[in-house]
């Protein structure tokens, strides 16, 4: 079975698995932008618990494998 890097990097860029220590960043860099959640598959975030809750569902998404919840 293949799975996802932990973490992949360029010269310019690295790209890693979000962790837990991360919810106050994507909470208020984009995952509660109304004009970025426009154009993402989930809705808006409303408060720093429901990013913390997408991360922890990313997570368990995450253990069970390359396609996660199907």
């Amino acid at each position: 079975m293949i799975y996802a890097p932990e973490r992949l990097e360029t010269a310019r860029l690295v790209l890693r698995r979000p962790r837990l220590e991360d919810a106050d960043s994507i909470f208020h860099r984009y995952a509660s932008d109304a004009e970025v959640a426009r154009y993402l598959a989930w809705p808006r975030h409303a408060s720093l618990d429901d990013t913390l809750l997408f991360l922890k569902m990313s997570d368990a998404d995450w253990a069970l494998g390359p396609v996660g919840r199907i």
